[in-house]
């Protein structure tokens, strides 16, 4: 079955379908919600809106039958059965392929992809067989239907995108003479699109007609002060002050079009990358989203939190060359340094994007704002991936965001980032017990022997299956020697600190970063709760140990396990209670013996000394103890 919707409703089976009004209302929606499950009651929504009749679940049940039933009497048993009753409503399973709208969004796609790759001559035959699939106003005999009406626009859209697209590569190909009559008329449909403005600014100063591109422009910046009361935008403006000058790339036949360099920034991937089959699977799946013509519409944003040392810029090289091939106009990849004592500015990694996209350092915007809206110009419509590697929060992280539906984003921190819209979160877990075996062998470049397999899996232990910690272990096995498994092990459960260490890769130091984050209150919560001799604690005893209300030590504890410094687990009763791993709580203890005076050491010290169970107030008294020490 054939459905067509670039102009009147269309459906063709072995010959065409004579619909009604209503049955074509519901063709409509169901074309539209294709391979979903489209209810009864969205329907009725949709065609009555809020006065539908009593009757009216039971005539879109007949509507429906009718369109089946022509369906069956043309002997399109099949066709009939793709429409069919599901739950609560109907689905009506349909390959893009039967659809005129999802192959002319695909042959977009294909255009693009031949740009991307400077194929002119392909994109102009790809974009203008598409264009010639319009047989006018996408539904135009369906009417009054806000589902429709929405998707009429974004279609209407994605054909305008196609038109300025193909005449993008017939200005490179040289054919701007051909072309003033037919842009000409779109400015007048269109006076608003800025593209095409400047496609006609430069098929007319190419023309010889430099007087009448600049009067194209002042004409736009008096149309758009007196009606919107803004400026032209970036690129108008730009390409004005060229034609001022006589910019001698203007006359060159493929410049107009930004030849922009393909950046391709991500590292290398590790060799002994190890395990997280499932994460990078997902983080995949998330950003390639759905490909189906026309699904995609909105950015993909993947956020890889977790605690220090536990692999997240690993796995972000790693998912992002995974997807490489799917965003063919580059990749993007920065450390934003958001743990360090400075963490980088968005006005300095945009100008830095900027830059690599090809912008020359005199066109550079001054301003955050407007270096912001010239990334998002120059994102538009294109497949670009960026890694935003070690950010600090969400204000750093937003005017870095591309607009494109096209392009995709990864960005890994130690915090939550709750607060970033629409991104999809992934808590990076430390490797399981086999992985972190495996790992450690690969890296030492030795497999443990038989008699060797528990103290292996004792030395990942240690390092909490974390591995950046197991990597310096590794390391430490396979440049000494005289470095055994045995010994290993034994200087971890000494000196767990001191012994992850080798070269510059240090736990130690990875964990000084997340806390030197802190503010003055959570690192004291985060020192003292580490002196504790209960293994878990909640907000009641984090408030005796810090001397703040049970209110402010829970939010305390919040702030440290979202970033990463303590773990949570729910018990029974629904109470939520926290723990350190041993590397953390190693790390606290050496802060605490540092900035902590001997007397509090003393006195949080005792909490635990004797058997307690953690569950409530019971032991209140012994919190009014120590906040008389503390």
């Amino acid at each position: 079955m054939k459905y067509g919707v670039l102009g009147a409703l269309t459906v063709t089976g072995s010959e065409p379908l004579v619909l009604r009004p209503r049955e074509r209302s519901i063709v409509a929606l169901l074309v539209i919600n294709r391979n979903h499950v489209l209810s009864t009651s969205r329907i009725v929504d949709e065609l009555w809106s809020s006065q539908p009749p009593e009757s009216a679940n039971n005539l879109v049940q007949q509507y429906v039958s009718r369109i089946r039933g022509q369906l069956r009497d043309r002997g399109d048993d099949a066709a009939a059965e793709s429409l069919r009753t599901c739950g609560p409503g109907y689905l009506l399973s349909c390959d893009g392929a039967d659809l005129d709208s999802a192959r002319f969004e695909s042959m977009l796609d294909d255009a693009r992809d031949a740009l991307a790759k400077r194929r002119h001559e392909a994109a102009v035959r790809l974009l203008s067989d598409g264009l010639h699939m319009w047989r006018g106003a996408p539904f135009l005999d369906v009417q009054g239907m806000p589902a429709v009406a929405a998707e009429v626009c974004r279609l209407e859209e994605q054909r305008l995108r196609a038109i300025e697209e193909r005449l993008d590569a017939e200005l490179v190909l040289g054919r701007h003479t051909g072309l003033v009559s037919e842009l000409t008329a779109l400015v007048a449909i269109h006076p608003f699109r800025e593209r095409l403005r400047g496609q006609l600014m430069l098929a007319l100063y190419r023309s010889g007609r430099q007087a009448e591109a600049l009067e194209q422009y002042r004409g736009t910046r008096r149309m758009m002060m007196s009606e919107l009361g803004v400026e032209p935008g970036y690129e108008l403006r730009r390409l004005q002050e060229a034609i001022l000058n006589s910019a001698p790339n203007l006359t060159a036949p493929e410049s107009v079009v930004a030849r922009w360099p393909v950046p391709a920034q991500l590292p290398s991937c590790i060799g002994d990358f190890t395990g997280r089959s499932r994460e990078v699977a997902h983080g995949c799946e998330v950003l390639r989203g759905d490909r189906r013509p026309g699904r995609r519409r909105s950015l993909p944003v993947l956020k890889l939190v977790g605690k220090p040392g536990v692999g997240k810029t690993t796995l972000a090289v790693r998912i992002a060359h995974q997807v490489r091939r799917d965003f063919p106009d580059g990749q993007l990849f920065i450390d934003l340094e958001g743990l360090g004592p400075r963490p980088l500015e968005p006005s300095y990694v945009l100008e830095r994007f900027l830059r690599t996209l090809g912008v020359p350092a005199a066109d550079l915007p001054g301003d955050v704002e407007e270096r912001r809206e010239c990334f998002l110009s120059l994102t538009a419509d294109r497949r670009l991936l960026l890694v935003l590697d070690n950010c600090a929060d969400e204000a750093q992280i937003r005017p870095l965001l591309p607009g494109s539906a096209g392009c995709a984003v990864i960005i890994t921190g130690r915090q939550s980032l709750a607060g970033l819209e629409g991104a999809r979160h992934l808590v990076v877990e430390a490797l399981g017990p086999k992985e972190a075996v495996q790992l450690l062998s690969r890296v030492s470049g030795h497999e443990p022997a038989v008699s060797e397999t528990r103290t292996a899996a004792e030395v990942v232990r240690l390092c909490q299956h974390l591995p950046l910690a197991i990597r310096i272990a590794g390391s430490m096995l396979a440049v000494s020697p005289a470095a055994t498994l045995d010994g290993v092990a034994g200087r971890l459960r000494t000196a767990p600190l001191d012994e992850l260490a080798i070269g510059d890769l240090s736990m130690r130091s990875s964990i000084r970063l997340s806390y030197e984050r802190l503010d003055s209150r959570a690192k004291r919560a985060f020192r003292r709760l580490a002196l504790l001799h209960t293994s878990h604690f909640a907000d009641w005893i984090c408030a005796a140990v810090t001397g703040e209300g049970v209110t402010c030590a829970g939010r305390l504890l919040d702030h440290l396990a979202q970033h990463h410094l303590l773990e949570s687990v729910r018990v029974p009763g629904g109470h939520v209670r926290y723990f350190f791993d041993g590397i953390l709580r190693a790390f606290a203890l050496e802060r605490a013996h540092v900035e902590e005076p001997a007397d509090v050491r003393r006195a949080v010290g005792t909490v635990g000394a004797r058997p307690m169970t953690w569950s409530g107030p019971s032991d209140r008294a012994l919190a009014h103890m120590l906040n008389s020490v503390l």
